[in-house]
């Protein structure tokens, strides 16, 4: 597979001499998109956490409190990995959004 980014899509084809290169934007097939994911723990706390510590001394309400003022995991799509066809050859590109079922891409004849 090659690896291109969208709108950079270069196509070589031959044209007589002295032809000019002509330059048009289509649209490319996409034919998997995969979300690439972040996970990290962040220190927003519950809004209970940040009242202090229970009244109460007994074990049971102290390790719920406890429990529950731990960070909180947040998963994030940073990026997708799109595979795309253009007349019959597969590319791969990465964005910064789910792209749907078409891309647009810029194609360069030579």
């Amino acid at each position: 597979m090659n690896i291109v980014k969208p709108l950079f899509l270069a196509a070589a084809l031959t044209l007589t001499a002295g032809s000019v290169a002509e330059e048009f934007v289509s649209e490319a097939q996409v034919i998997e998109t995969r979300a690439i994911t972040s996970t990290r723990t962040i220190d927003v706390l519950p809004s209970a956490c940040r009242t202090g510590r229970p009244e109460s001394d007994q074990l049971t309400d102290v390790l719920m409190w406890d429990l529950t003022c731990t960070g909180e995991t947040v998963v994030e799509e940073v990026a997708y990995r799109v595979v795309y066809e253009f007349e019959g050859e597969q590319f791969v590109t990465m964005m910064n959004a789910d792209p749907g079922a078409t891309i647009p891409i810029r194609v360069q004849l030579r």
